[in-house]
């Protein structure tokens, strides 16, 4: 999308500037195609298939530049420690400070209980509002 024309990137933004004061986004740039992918050779049943989604290329820009926008901000409030989807905070950088707490609660003969929850593939499953709220738990 950098190399497009100037008057075409310029009628992108117009459009955008109009879904951002409230106008819908044409059926087009909205709508998903789906193709099954088959997860092993020759696949013949329905759980052997992983379903794709692609979305216009103007969409999946914006959406991702809305996205960053709404972490930074997010990235404010976010617990210390929340490590995903926070920039600059990777699982590695989790793994190795709850190591570091164990052996230094070792070394110093110390107790110390607690747990860790990675939220991956189960998080569609479980209750927005519940989720989000427990991260607002300990302010």
């Amino acid at each position: 999308m950098l190399h497009l024309p100037l008057d075409l990137t310029n009628s992108i933004l117009h459009l955008i500037k109009q879904v951002e004061k409230g106008q819908p986004w044409p059926v087009q740039l909205v709508t998903g195609i789906v193709h099954s992918l088959e997860k092993t050779a020759n696949a013949s049943k329905v759980s052997a298939f992983r379903p794709i989604t692609t979305f216009s290329l103007i969409n999946r820009n914006w959406a991702s530049i809305r996205t960053r926008e709404a972490l930074r901000y997010k990235m404010n409030h976010a617990p210390p420690g929340c490590f995903g989807n926070v920039p600059g905070k990777s699982a590695t950088q989790l793994w190795v400070s709850l190591q570091v707490l164990i052996e230094n609660c070792h070394h110093n003969q110390e107790h110390i209980s607690g747990g860790v929850i990675d939220l991956v593939k189960c998080f569609n499953r479980l209750p927005r509002m519940r989720v989000l709220l427990l991260g607002c738990q300990g302010k």
